[in-house]
């Protein structure tokens, strides 16, 4: 069709008959014209919102555009800084009167469809997921305050809900009525969070993630049910897709012997030799520190030495580190040894004392005397009394240890922090000593001094030196004999040439 041209005078008498809606020009459009409201160029005997504009861009089909009154929007679109798009669609005709026609059309059909979709959306945001995250979490966030370490707890709560582009809030479920979330919703989650753990590096299956939004789906759910009794009573569970795992935990990564004395040694030359000297507190705070650089001075290195030898003859967890306490420690005069009595475990574990299997008094009457009262493992670090994990003592632990192991030239699989330094005083034990652990009742009783399990310590550490002696023993004796091969296939070899 082509484009319709106007007389050039201010007001036109002019109307199309089109069904029953008549459109009247009541000024002259502009030649040049993009965008205009159809209310100022145009008399219409149907209503329409005033907002309603005719759009033209290079002589393509004339675009009507519109922004819906909220309550008639049902989409979930936004533009740029969150506000709502206007609504856009061709009017199919180059002919401005034809075009306002089928605008009127357009917007009328957009909200008689749109009211009751947003009517919809509305009555389904009311017993929305959304809903009962927010009373699910102000009781978790109420409980949680009165364990240790609650904001821990409830950042990582929070983060699965609002974790960017991952977390619940931003799935499309979200804000369905929770008896619409359905089988298929969760097939799309899990496949999206398969797509983002193929983005990392190194890749991941996200099976640990999956198992906490798991779990925090099913806590919603039952919130539901217990809040709004009536209509959800019988809610049935959500049906999930199976986690799959890619394989099991890598296997621990430990320092051998040689490695260990280098570490020390390295550390106890950083430390300017003051990690092995009975210091008072004033002259171990008279220590150098640079606040600005962690590896100068002497006084971190003193208590990165301290930190592993709390770990090398207790086998302590790495995140012990930033809690231990020197009131934690006590001198038994039966035994003539220290003790450790941890005042807060991991998880809910029974509490007992902790003895070292290792000759220890040395190192701890020194560590007692620099610090007879307060935190032992960098005191200048502030903690949050309720949660004295929260701070950067574990990250500096890990930091340092590092710097040391590249100085002292150790080369292993991946960075080694203060776990891997649990795991080499594990190994290390039952390597030197391995005659100490015959019994099932032999083995636990260490283990359980250790704050793990038969079960665990068994497979991690016992069968893989059992496995390192038997490969040693079995390449002894076949050594000889591979030789002799060896030399046989060489006289053959020249026999045959």
């Amino acid at each position: 069709m082509q484009r319709t041209t106007f007389p050039s005078i201010i007001f036109l008498e002019f109307a199309r008959d089109l069904g029953k809606s008549v459109v009247r020009i009541k000024k002259k459009l502009p030649d040049d014209w993009r965008s205009v409201y159809v209310c100022d160029y145009f008399k219409c005997d149907e209503l329409y919102h005033e907002g309603l504009k005719l759009k033209r861009t290079n002589g393509r089909k004339i675009q009507c555009e519109f922004l819906p009154p909220i309550t008639k929007d049902p989409r979930e679109r936004v533009g740029k800084e969150k506000r709502r798009s206007p609504y856009l669609k061709s009017t199919g005709t180059h002919d401005p009167v034809e075009a306002v026609t089928e605008a009127i059309k357009i917007q009328a059909n957009f909200f008689s469809y749109g009211t009751q979709e947003a009517q919809r959306k509305r009555v389904e945001q009311q017993y929305s997921l959304s809903k009962y995250w927010e009373i699910y979490f102000k009781k978790f966030c109420e409980k949680a305050e009165t364990k240790r370490n609650y904001k821990r707890r409830i950042r990582d709560e929070r983060n699965l809900w609002t974790g960017n582009g991952w977390g619940i809030m931003h799935q499309p479920f979200a804000n369905k009525s929770v008896d619409k979330v359905d089988a298929n919703d969760l097939d799309d989650y899990w496949i999206a969070l398969d797509k983002r753990g193929l983005t990392r590096n190194p890749p991941t299956d996200m099976s640990g993630q999956k198992k906490s939004l798991k779990t925090l789906l099913n806590k919603l759910m039952k919130t539901a049910r217990a809040t709004d009794k009536n209509k959800f009573g019988n809610l049935q569970d959500l049906i999930f897709p199976t986690i799959h795992q890619w394989s099991t935990k890598d296997e621990v990564e430990y320092f051998t012997r040689d490695e260990w004395d280098a570490l020390c040694h390295q550390i106890i030359d950083l430390s300017g030799g003051y990690a092995q000297q009975k210091l008072l507190p004033k002259e171990y705070e008279s220590l150098s520190f640079d606040r600005r650089d962690r590896k100068k001075g002497h006084r971190n290195w003193v208590d990165l030495y301290d930190a592993m030898m709390c770990m090398w003859f207790y086998h302590l967890r790495a995140e012990d580190m930033p809690r231990l306490r020197a009131e934690w420690m006590t001198f038994n005069e039966e035994s003539k040894s220290w003790q450790f009595y941890l005042e807060i475990l991991k998880g809910n574990r029974q509490k007992h004392i902790s003895n070292s299997f290792r000759p220890c008094n040395p190192t701890f009457n020194r560590i007692y005397w620099r610090r007879p009262s307060g935190y032992i493992v960098f005191p200048m670090y502030k903690r949050d009394e309720s949660n004295p994990e929260d701070n950067q003592v574990l990250e500096t632990c890990n930091f340092l240890l590092q710097y040391a192991v590249e100085k002292a030239g150790i080369k292993k699989r991946q960075n080694m922090t203060f776990t891997n330094i649990r795991h080499t005083a594990f190994y290390l034990m039952v390597k030197e000593n391995r005659e100490m652990f015959i019994t099932d009742g032999e083995i636990e009783t260490f283990a359980k001094n250790g704050h793990t399990s038969l079960e665990e310590f068994r497979d991690t550490y016992i069968n893989k030196v059992d496995a390192e002696g038997l490969v040693a023993k079995v390449r002894k004796k076949t050594k000889k004999d591979m030789s002799n091969w060896e030399l046989n296939l060489g006289i053959k070899r020249r026999k045959s040439a």
